[in-house]
């Protein structure tokens, strides 16, 4: 069995058994400290601060924008000159953390965050159109079907 992110409309190959675990939020997360220092979220003075970007998921921002409708918003927002490109999220959200800037974020990787005020996500999430499934041979073993609808279930409830 192997896990994945991918369309959420995704058809699983011949032989295969597609279990989906849960569709991807996507949304920008900043900490508190940072949203403090702009006057209202709904305003585009958050365009202004910092980017922060990730080369694991460098499209983050444009699907963000585009599920989120604020596309032509961010088509429009100035490049600001001191955006950071990360290699990994983890750095990427370790630097929103630290008050570094804002970054598009899946909603499963700072559901702990968000729940403990260290990451704030003013703006919300929005559907990616991605979701995570674990995929399985479809004469895998009873055991590893029973885990995978185990595994669903519990990423729902």
């Amino acid at each position: 069995m192997c896990i994945v992110a991918e369309p959420a409309d995704g058809q699983a190959p011949a032989g295969v058994l597609r279990q989906v675990l849960f569709m991807e939020q996507l949304g920008p997360v900043l900490s508190p400290q940072l949203l403090a220092t702009i006057s209202h979220i709904q305003t585009q003075a958050w365009l202004d601060l910092p980017r922060l970007h990730s080369q694991t998921r460098p499209n983050a921002w444009a699907t963000w924008a585009q599920v989120a409708g604020m596309q032509p918003t961010l088509k429009n927002a100035p490049i600001t000159p001191n955006q950071q490109n990360y290699q990994h999220y983890y750095f990427a959200l370790e630097a929103a953390l630290r008050g570094q800037g804002v970054c598009v974020a899946p909603q499963h990787l700072v559901a702990d965050d968000i729940a403990s005020a260290r990451l704030v996500a003013p703006l919300g999430f929005a559907p990616s159109g991605l979701a995570y499934v674990a995929l399985l041979q479809a004469d895998a073993k009873p055991a590893a079907k029973a885990f995978a609808q185990w595994l669903g279930e519990q990423v729902n409830s």
